[in-house]
């Protein structure tokens, strides 16, 4: 869901309308750096454990990991739609239209969706890190107020 099927540009017709895609937006070091961030993010998961753990004791850290999710769902189904735009299209329109433009508008609302996974991504992480900082600052004001040994 971070690396989009769109990410490197849309497919055939597509491309060109919409710009090549977020390759041609942030460029191939805007890709290295992604990929980084990313391999940190599997890195420290796989060293720590607990960097997967969320904590959620307010309806304001649930409301934005709950926009993250469906942001990240729609850009999940936005991608898979990318590789089945002919059905797609020809369940929505009937017929191709001419020189098949009902692929062309169904392979752009496909890319477009697509795009929502990766800004998904940030309310949800937003959420996890306002949770993990309540519950540090909850366990340090435990801690504060047990009487010393």
């Amino acid at each position: 869901m971070i690396f989009p099927s769109a990410l490197y540009g849309a497919s055939g017709w597509v491309g060109p309308a919409t710009g090549g895609g977020m390759l041609a937006a942030i460029g191939l070091g805007g890709l290295v750096v992604t990929l980084a961030l990313v391999l940190y993010r599997v890195f420290t998961v796989v060293r720590v454990g607990a960097s997967l753990d969320a904590f959620v004791p307010s309806v304001i850290i649930r409301g934005l990991r709950l926009i993250g999710i469906l942001g990240m769902l729609a850009g999940l189904l936005g991608s898979l739609a990318i590789f089945f735009v002919k059905p797609i299209a020809l369940a929505l329109f009937g017929q191709p239209g001419d020189a098949g433009i009902a692929f062309f508008i169904t392979g752009l609302y496909a890319y477009g969706i697509s795009q929502f996974s990766l800004p998904g991504v940030l309310p949800f992480e937003f959420g996890r890190l306002l949770g993990f900082e309540q519950h540090m600052q909850a366990e340090r004001s435990r801690r504060a107020s047990q009487p010393a040994p």
